[in-house]
């Protein structure tokens, strides 16, 4: 700081004094800003109240005072030691934070998740709170856990648009396979694909009995639909998958398409 003073008369005017007054230059005491500055009557906020922020608890009787200082990420903030944590109110401990960004939790989260091999939104949840004591609500965690997955393996979108491509490869790397897919000529919309690896139909006939089954389950993505399977039994009762459908419903024209598909 500089020692250089510059005069101001006796009779000068308030106005006067701010204008010879740089605040970038005044070392303010710790919170000044956060508790006068943008409630001093002028109703504009500082830099310094951009960094530093308090939290007070709605019930105006508790105590309960929050100062943190926010860092060049705009995310990750720092508790300073003036704060008071204890509530000396009634708080409702099944409220959730509303205030906890998703972007953010999914930056923190998605190299966790990564290791695991199925993860679910309730793994979000747990890792916020043991790491950040911060109480999500399932619903919260739900975007986090869904952008989390989209970086991970991709998104929905991009793998129906790449559908046509992958069955080609498939095909070329699989020779003698049945491996198609379908679309609504009308609304170009993906209809359903098929997939029978010639390994896979060999090994039913040579090692399996001859029964057949045929079941079918729910996707639980972002488009829905169900996988159709038909299944035989090895020489121990184990379940031996020969093809499978992937489709939007199950009902008789898709069975019936699926079956059709795989005839020689």
């Amino acid at each position: 700081m500089s020692n250089n003073f510059d005069k101001i008369p006796i009779d000068a005017q308030a106005s006067d004094v701010q204008a010879n007054i740089d605040v970038n230059n005044v070392d303010a005491e710790e919170h000044y800003y956060n508790t006068h500055s943008s409630q001093d009557g002028d109703g504009v906020p500082t830099a310094e109240d951009i960094v530093k922020l308090r939290f007070k608890c709605t019930d105006k009787t508790c105590k309960w005072m929050l100062y943190v200082r926010r860092f060049p990420d705009q995310h990750t903030m720092s508790v300073r030691k003036s704060s008071f944590l204890e509530h000396t109110c009634e708080c409702d401990s099944e409220d959730k934070n509303k205030l906890v960004n998703a972007l953010w939790v999914a930056n923190y989260c998605v190299d966790g998740l990564r290791n695991i091999k199925l993860s679910r939104p309730i793994d979000v949840l747990t890792t916020i709170r043991r790491k950040f004591g911060i109480d999500l609500s399932y619903w919260i965690a739900w975007n986090p856990w869904t952008i989390c997955i989209e970086r991970i393996v991709g998104l929905y979108d991009e793998g129906y648009f790449k559908m046509p491509s992958l069955v080609r490869e498939i095909l070329i790397a699989n020779l003698g396979s049945i491996i198609c897919c379908s679309r609504d000529n009308v609304t170009l919309q993906w209809a359903g694909t098929v997939v029978m690896f010639k390994e896979s139909y060999e090994g039913w006939l040579r090692g399996c009995r001859p029964v057949l089954g045929l079941d079918g389950c729910f996707l639980k993505g972002k488009y829905g639909g169900v996988c159709l399977f038909i299944i035989g039994l090895d020489g121990n009762n184990g379940l031996f998958p020969v093809a499978a459908y992937f489709c939007r419903s199950e009902c008789y024209d898709t069975w019936n398409t699926f079956l059709q598909a795989l005839q020689p």
